[in-house]
């Protein structure tokens, strides 16, 4: 592990240009650019809003702010564990004409969503402002919460971007999971409305505590109750030391196994 965390650091020249690159791409190829990035998830939490608040009857506080932030921070989540794990086969042709090490591509894949993620809530703070959720201390905890976001994503997907080349239908087997996941996940209500003999079982899903740490700050101006990351980071420190030991075990033939 300490090995392929070297070799990230020297190559971290590379997951810059290419993240760079990608966004640039991205920017470039439609009309309204960087504004997707903020109306995507705005039109989305709409639909739900229509939806929970009218047509279901959900009584949540402040709902608007609420489904924002569930939606977002999953929305993140599942798009860099389904990037970060399908980076390896969709790199396979320039895996072929360039050594680099396996675990950049994850990496590089993952760091061009959470720049969209970042975006997306710095641009949209003023509407939390209106929405009667002011800025507070808590706020500091932010680069904390984000630092732990990345981690859960860069450790569940690592194990799986080396799998994925030995079982294509893997591709299709965990877009779905992450698809039902949203309807477990504290994205629709609140965890208080899930009996307590269940709450432990819900916090092992890292997305749970994530929502629930931002929903603390912004919206309840409080500081995140960590001890409810504890039993999902444990699970995320053995993916990632397990994706590191595939790496090494399978590493040099997973270009074969990825075309």
């Amino acid at each position: 592990m300490k090995d392929s965390l070297v070799q990230l650091t020297r190559y971290w020249h590379i997951v810059r240009f290419k993240t760079y690159a990608n966004l640039k791409r991205d920017i470039d190829k439609t009309y309204l650019g960087t504004l997707w990035w903020v109306l995507e998830p705005i039109l989305s939490t709409a639909v739900f809003y229509v939806v929970f608040t009218h047509i279901i009857h959900n009584r949540t506080p402040n709902m608007a702010a609420f489904l924002f932030i569930g939606n977002v921070v999953y929305n993140h989540f599942a798009s860099s564990i389904n990037g970060g794990a399908n980076a390896i086969v969709g790199n396979a042709g320039l895996m072929q004409q360039v050594q680099l090490p396996k675990s950049i591509y994850p990496i590089i894949a993952i760091a061009n969503l959470s720049w969209k993620f970042v975006f997306s809530l710095v641009v949209v703070f003023p509407l939390f402002w209106i929405l009667h959720c002011p800025v507070s201390l808590p706020y500091l905890a932010l680069p904390v919460l984000l630092f732990l976001q990345l981690f859960v994503v860069v450790s569940v997907s690592m194990p799986l971007s080396i799998l994925m080349p030995y079982f294509q239908d893997g591709r299709t087997l965990l877009s779905t999971l992450l698809g039902i996941m949203i309807w477990v996940s504290g994205v629709f209500f609140p965890l208080t409305k899930v009996p307590e003999a269940f709450r432990p079982w819900f916090y092992l899903n890292p997305a749970v505590p994530l929502i629930e740490g931002y929903r603390d700050i912004l919206m309840n101006q409080s500081w995140p109750r960590w001890s409810h990351f504890l039993p999902s980071l444990t699970l995320c420190a053995l993916a990632l030391a397990s994706g590191f030991w595939l790496i090494r075990k399978l590493g040099g033939q997973i270009t074969k196994r990825a075309l």
